[in-house]
């Protein structure tokens, strides 16, 4: 029995993210009732961003419709990058004061915002489902992308130095290799609270 109850443990804790509420009544508190995973739900690791999103529409605009999910998708993967950068353009912000920082540290965001734009141009959808046509007609389109951590580290770091003056990079110290490790380690450090 008691090998039993250790193998069912083992197996319950390896299982997959996915939860399921089985023992819900209509009378618990609990605001969930059975919960499930999301289609097409892919987490961030260490060295990738991930974006999920959903869309609603008619089954006459199906070709909208997944535009739509990838584009929720391609906002959320954008949100997790800025918050993840603006520690570290603050730090330089507070390294040369704010007067004369504000153009610098705008350039700084503007080079963020350039370098994962031209990322999420050219992502490729990792997973793509569509739920079942309702009775109204409608359909709803999940998707997740998948982008690399470093490769918005590095090109962030090559528009930086490019929007730069020379003026600009001696006043703040600006090393682009050093910028870039220091985005690249910040962005390792951040998970999402979803995962």
């Amino acid at each position: 029995m008691a090998i039993l109850g250790i193998a069912s443990f083992l197996t319950a804790c390896g299982g997959s993210k996915q939860i399921v509420n089985e023992s819900y009544d209509n009378n618990s508190r609990s605001p969930f009732g059975d919960v499930v995973e999301a289609p097409c739900q892919i987490y961030d690791t260490k060295q990738e961003y991930t974006g999920w999103g959903a869309f609603r529409g008619s089954r006459n605009q199906m070709g909208d419709i997944h535009i739509n999910a990838t584009e929720s998708a391609k906002n959320n993967v954008r949100q997790k990058v800025k918050a993840a950068y603006k520690g570290l353009i603050t730090s330089y912000r507070n390294s040369y004061g704010n007067n004369m920082g504000n153009d610098i540290e705008n350039k700084m965001e503007m080079a963020v915002d350039q370098a994962l734009d031209n990322i999420l141009n050219d992502v490729e959808t990792e997973c793509s489902r569509w739920d079942q046509v309702e009775d109204d007609g409608h359909v709803y389109n999940y998707v997740s992308i998948r982008i690399s951590k470093e490769e918005v580290a590095t090109k962030t770091a090559s528009l930086v130095e490019d929007k730069l003056t020379e003026d600009e990079k001696l006043r703040i110290d600006f090393k682009e290799a050093r910028f870039r490790e220091e985005m690249q380690k910040r962005f390792e450090q951040f998970k999402d609270g979803n995962n």
